[in-house]
């Protein structure tokens, strides 16, 4: 039995892709909101934004920062 509907993940990725507002706001609703789903996290939310709309946001997740840190980069998450 699939845990989220096709038409829920349809809803749920065009909104995180192409809905209005802010990108972050979106990933958030995407995250802890009213489009989240069950088995799509934070860094699944966050790298599949980052990839294939890297024209608004680059992708971040916590694999993205670690390298950026091990880079020398300070990397700052604000909770």
């Amino acid at each position: 039995m699939a845990e989220n509907s096709t038409a829920a993940i349809r809803r749920t990725l065009t909104h995180l892709l192409h809905g209005g507002g802010e990108p972050v706001k979106r990933m958030a609703e995407v995250i802890y909101g009213s489009y989240q789903m069950r088995r799509f996290g934070p860094s699944a939310t966050q790298e599949l934004f980052g990839t294939l709309r890297s024209d608004v946001i680059p992708i971040c997740n916590g694999r993205t920062m670690k390298s950026l840190r091990y880079l020398g980069y300070d990397v700052i998450v604000y909770d």
